[in-house]
């Protein structure tokens, strides 16, 4: 696949990522980021190049059933923005770092508050 026919796609989509597959397994991620660092240096054509050229390589991607914060140590260890998923053979999810965080910070908050109510007394 080209990079421009992998910006379309992502334009229709509204996606800021895409997952990469080969044969039906995950094999890494173009994301936004990518294409800017990449397209934008001047010996690079972008409508010649290929995806694969560009991607960010996955190495370790994640099952989907793991934390919040075991994502994020994943994602971490491999200095990555983005992971991916599979929730079927067909049906690949992109997840960011930024998602992940917010949504960490969401579980921290919720528990802050009950040791907070627990400590108070609130708790019935």
């Amino acid at each position: 696949m080209s990079i421009f026919t992998a910006l379309k796609m992502m334009a229709v989509h509204d996606s800021s990522a895409l997952p990469v597959v080969e044969q039906g397994r995950v094999i890494g991620i173009l994301s936004e980021h990518t294409l800017i660092k990449h397209i934008l240096m001047p010996q690079l054509t972008g409508y010649r190049m290929l995806v694969r050229d560009v991607m960010a390589v996955c190495p370790e991607c994640i099952t989907g059933s793991e934390s919040a914060h075991e994502m994020i140590e994943k994602m971490d260890g491999v200095n990555g923005l983005y992971a991916t998923y599979a929730e079927t053979p067909l049906k690949v999810r992109v997840v960011s770092m930024e998602d992940l965080l917010r949504e960490e910070n969401r579980e921290l908050s919720f528990d802050n508050e009950q040791m907070r109510d627990y400590v108070l007394g609130r708790m019935y």
